[in-house]
C-alpha cells in the first residue's frame, strides 16, 4: 500500500484540534487483522483535549489488536464499545457533556488476502461526525460512510455501527476532515487526485494551491492499494545439511495409484536394508570422538536374522505411520475443501457489499441470498468447520434482514376490534359482482358462471381482485389474470423464500399485495411488480389462519388461533 498523509496548518485555528494515527500489525497474529487507521477532530475546543485524542486512539488500538483470533469486523466493534465507555467517562469527569457532539471520529481497518487472481482487501469502517471517507475505483467516487448514523444510547450518542466492503488493486481511499473536504470539493481536487498514483503529482497540485491552502486547517489521508511482495520460503542451514528426499516422501506420499504405493514401500525397504551398513560405516573420527568421551563402543554385527526381524518391526511401524499419514492427508484435504467452500461464500458476501457501496441493493440482496443458501449444508453436524459456517450464516442474515424489510415483533399488539367470525369469507365482491375460486376444477366463478378456466388454476390456494385477478397457484407462486386470461407470474426476490403462502389480498385503492405465510409465521407486503415493501414476523404468529387489511392499507389484523393481532406500518 502507498500511504500519503497531509496535515494543513494544525495551529491555524485554536478552537480545533485534530490528529491522525496509523497502526501497522506488529506480529503474525496481528497481521490477520491488518492495518488500523484513526482520524479524530474536536471542534469548539474550550478544554485542552489534545491528550484525550491520544488516549482514545491508544484504547481503540489496544482493544483492536488484543486477542487477534476474532474477525476484523468483530474486533472493531469491540474497540468502539471500549471507546464509547472511555468518552462517556471523560465527558463526566471534565463536566463537558457536549464532548461527543464536538467529536468527529473516523476509524477503519484494512486487511488483505491473497487469492489466485491477486490480492484483495477488506475494509471495516465506523465513523461519527463530518469526517468523510471516499472510495475511488477508475472514475467512480463513492462516500462509503454516508449510511453510518449515530446510535442513541442514554443521554449521550454512541458510535458503533460498522460497514464493510471489498477493495481491489489500485483502488484509492481518501479520508478528509470537514474544512479540507469543503476546499477540495470547491476546487475539484477530489476528481483530480483520484486519477493520480504518485506523491509528487499530489504535491504539485498542493503547491499550485499553496496560498488558498494556507487558510484551511485539517487532514487529508490518501491510501492507494498495491499488492505486497510475496515472501518465498528458503531452506535454512539445517535443512541444507541433510538430504530431505526420503523425508519428503514420508510427508507427502502419493496414494492415488497402487504403483506409487509399491514404489514407496520399495524405497523404505531399501533404506532399512542398507541402514545397518550405514551405521557401521560411520567415519572413524566420530568413533574416536566417542572414545574420548569414554563411551565404550562395541562392534555391532548385523546378522541376516537380525535384519529380517528389524525389517518386520520397521514394517509394522511403517504401517502405523502410513495409516496416520493417510488419515492426516484426508483430514487436511477435508479442511482444505471446507475452507474453499467458505472462501467462495465470503467472495459472494464481499461482492454483495461492493454492490451496496454503489447502491445496487437488488443485486446485493440476490447475492447474499445465494451465499446464505450455500451456508445451509455447511452448518450440519458432519461439516468439519461447522462453527465458522454458522457464524458466516448469521452475519449474512444480519445484512439480509434490513434489505428485505423484516420486522421481528416480540410482543405483537392484541386487538379486540374483531372476532374469528369476521374472517374467512371464501367469496369476493368486486364492483357488485361475486367471484369465487373452484380449485378442484381450475375455474374462476363470476356470478355463478365460469369466468375463467385453466389447468394452472387447478389446486390454487387463494384469490384476490383489483381489476386483475391474483392467484396463489399450487406451486405457491403468484399469477395475474386479466379478462379471464393468464398475464404473468411474479418473480420474487425475497428473503426468506416464499414457499407456502396461504392467502393473498389486493385492492383497487392500494398499490400493494398482501400475503400470509403461516409456516414462516409472517405477513408479507410487496408492490405489484414483486418488490418487497415490508415483512412482519413473530414467534407469537404460531397459528395464523387469516388476515384483514384496513382501507388505507397501513394496518393489518391477523387471526392467530382465537386471537387477533394488529400490526401497522
Amino acid at each position: 500500500m502507498d500511504i500519503f498523509e497531509f496535515q494543513f496548518n494544525p495551529k491555524l485555528k485554536k478552537d480545533i484540534i485534530y490528529d491522525s494515527f496509523c497502526y501497522d500489525p506488529e506480529n503474525d497474529d496481528e497481521k490477520k487483522l491488518g492495518n488500523l487507521y484513526i482520524i479524530a477532530e474536536i471542534r469548539d475546543n474550550s478544554i485542552n483535549n489534545s491528550q484525550l485524542l491520544n488516549n482514545l486512539a491508544s484504547i481503540i488500538k489496544q482493544e483492536y489488536y488484543f486477542n487477534s483470533l476474532d474477525l476484523p469486523e468483530k474486533k472493531l466493534k469491540k474497540a468502539l464499545e471500549k471507546a464509547n465507555k472511555f468518552l462517556i467517562n471523560e465527558a463526566g469527569e471534565k463536566g463537558d457533556i457536549d464532548l461527543l457532539k464536538k467529536l468527529n471520529l473516523l476509524v477503519f481497518s484494512l486487511s488483505s488476502s491473497q487469492f489466485e487472481n491477486g490480492q484483495e482487501w477488506q475494509i471495516n469502517l465506523a465513523k461519527k461526525g463530518k469526517i468523510k471517507l471516499l472510495f475511488s475505483r477508475e472514475k467512480e467516487i463513492v462516500d462509503i460512510g454516508q449510511n453510518l448514523e449515530i446510535q442513541k444510547g442514554g443521554s449521550l450518542p454512541k458510535f458503533e455501527k460498522i460497514t464493510s466492503g471489498r477493495l481491489l488493486k489500485d483502488d484509492k481511499i481518501m479520508a478528509l476532515t470537514e474544512q479540507v473536504l469543503d476546499f477540495f470539493e470547491a476546487h475539484n481536487l477530489i476528481e483530480k487526485i483520484s486519477s493520480f498514483s504518485k506523491k509528487k503529482e499530489i504535491k504539485k497540485i498542493f503547491k499550485e494551491q499553496k496560498k488558498s491552502l494556507s487558510k484551511i486547517s485539517g487532514i487529508f489521508l490518501l491510501i492507494i492499494l498495491k499488492p505486497s511482495p510475496v515472501k518465498i520460503f528458503k531452506r535454512n542451514a539445517f535443512q541444507k545439511l541433510f538430504n530431505l528426499n526420503l523425508l519428503t516422501k514420508l510427508r507427502k506420499p502419493s496414494f492415488g495409484k497402487i504403483n506409487s504405493i509399491l514404489i514407496f514401500f520399495k524405497s523404505i525397504i531399501a533404506f532399512l536394508i542398507v541402514f545397518p551398513e550405514k551405521i557401521q560405516a560411520l567415519p572413524q573420527k566420530i568413533l574416536e570422538g566417542l572414545n574420548k568421551l569414554k563411551i565404550k563402543m562395541k562392534s555391532v554385527i548385523f546378522s541376516a536374522s537380525w535384519r529380517r526381524k528389524s525389517i518386520i518391526i520397521f514394517l509394522l511401524i511403517l504401517i502405523l505411520l502410513i495409516g496416520y499419514l493417510i488419515f492426516k492427508s484426508e483430514r487436511e484435504k477435508e479442511i482444505q475443501t471446507a475452507n474453499q467452500s467458505l472462501q467462495g461464500i465470503k467472495a459472494k458476501i464481499e461482492q454483495a457489499e461492493n454492490f451496496l457501496i454503489f447502491k445496487e441493493e437488488e443485486k446485493a440482496n440476490l447475492l447474499l441470498q445465494n451465499a446464505w443458501k450455500d451456508t445451509l449444508p455447511l452448518t450440519e453436524k458432519s461439516f468439519i468447520l461447522k462453527d465458522q459456517a454458522q457464524d458466516l450464516k448469521e452475519s449474512i442474515e444480519k445484512q439480509l434482514y434490513p434489505l428485505n424489510k423484516i420486522e421481528d415483533i416480540r410482543e405483537p399488539l392484541l386487538s379486540n376490534d374483531f372476532e374469528e367470525k369476521d374472517f374467512g369469507s371464501e367469496e369476493i365482491i368486486y364492483r357488485s359482482k361475486v367471484y369465487s375460486l373452484n380449485p378442484a376444477a381450475g375455474e374462476i366463478i363470476k356470478e355463478g358462471k365460469i369466468w375463467g378456466k385453466s389447468e394452472k388454476l387447478i389446486g390454487a390456494k387463494s384469490m384476490a381482485i383489483d381489476g386483475s385477478i391474483w392467484i396463489i397457484n399450487k406451486e405457491n407462486k403468484i399469477d395475474r389474470y386479466y379478462t379471464g386470461k393468464w398475464q404473468e407470474t411474479l418473480e420474487l426476490n425475497i428473503f426468506p423464500d416464499i414457499e407456502k403462502p396461504e392467502k393473498i389480498y389486493v385492492s383497487p385503492a392500494l398499490s400493494y399485495i398482501y400475503l400470509l405465510e403461516p409456516e414462516k409465521k409472517r405477513a408479507i407486503i410487496i408492490d405489484k411488480a414483486g418488490n418487497i415493501i415490508k415483512q412482519f414476523q413473530s414467534e407469537k404468529f404460531d397459528n395464523l389462519k387469516d388476515f384483514i387489511v384496513s382501507e388505507n392499507g397501513k394496518t393489518i389484523w391477523l387471526l392467530n388461533g382465537l386471537k387477533v393481532y394488529e400490526v401497522k406500518f
